[in-house]
């Protein structure tokens, strides 16, 4: 099955820079607005967002081990990836290239697959806890931030503060890649499985 795979995942790597939501800059993928899952236009993400450049490198990597030459090299992409780290607010970017310094949960995807050294990754870590974490998984922006709308009013507050349970397996395993134990992880499960 995996070697049948493999010249798909090179049509793949190979298509994706090139399509109509997609292009390489350098070795990190931008995309153009309104094209990730933030897909509102209050939320149009225009330029190279964590996540979708998160998963860029990891399939480049995946797809290195098994034979197939992507289009840029893994070393590249993850050395471009360190301009995502924001000193300021010890987190990611959500967005460069242009730089959006709001803090969103997109980036436990880069922490739950490993691009972040371990004190970078702890400290963002610390800052998505202390901000994002609810109850029922992590808020989608910051509630200090002036567009923070806590509760769902349409489109203009869908990824602007509302939760989104979904995010609470890229948050667990970066915990856990991060050094936490598994059995302290049970207490933030148990209200999402109470709810459902």
């Amino acid at each position: 099955f995996i070697q049948s795979m493999v010249p798909v995942i090179a049509e793949i790597l190979d298509q994706y820079p090139a399509s109509p939501v997609a292009t390489l800059d350098n070795s990190l993928i931008s995309v153009s607005p309104q094209s990730t899952w933030m897909d509102t236009r209050f939320t149009p993400r225009e330029g190279k967002p964590v996540e979708i450049n998160a998963l860029w490198i990891h399939a480049l990597k995946l797809a290195e081990s098994l034979g197939v030459t992507p289009p840029v090299r893994v070393s590249s992409a993850r050395m471009e990836f360190k301009k995502f780290w924001n000193e300021e607010s010890l987190c990611l970017y959500d967005l460069i290239d242009p730089v959006d310094s709001s803090l969103r949960p997109n980036q436990v995807i880069a922490l739950a697959l490993g691009l972040v050294d371990h004190d970078q990754a702890s400290a963002a870590l610390t800052t998505i806890t202390k901000t994002l974490l609810t109850p029922y998984g992590l808020r989608t922006l910051s509630p200090h931030d002036s567009r923070y709308q806590g509760c769902f009013n349409g489109d203009n507050s869908y990824h602007n503060g509302c939760v989104w349970p979904w995010l609470t397996g890229g948050y667990i395993d970066a915990l856990i890649r991060n050094g936490m134990a598994r059995k302290e992880i049970i207490p933030l499960l148990l209200p999402v499985l109470a709810h459902i």
